[in-house]
């Protein structure tokens, strides 16, 4: 809400939790299907690593300073 600012607010909250409610969608069958082609949990905890990774990477390039500016 706040990088998107008050014009776009909701908008921005209800993208942010389509998002979230459709990973827990597809998490549970990403995870399963990885279970049951590798036969253990090891992928799924690798698989469970990236995201936070991911997502990381996807912040670095937000600019914090312009949003200040707004």
């Amino acid at each position: 809400s706040e990088f998107a600012g008050k014009k776009f607010a909701a908008t921005a909250n209800g993208t942010a939790n389509f998002i979230f409610q459709m990973a827990s969608i597809v998490g549970p069958l990403v995870m399963g299907y990885s279970i049951d082609l590798s036969g253990s949990f090891t992928l799924v905890w690798w698989i469970m690593a990236a995201g936070p990774l991911v997502g990381l990477l996807l912040l670095i390039p937000v600019n914090v300073d312009n949003v200040k500016n707004n």
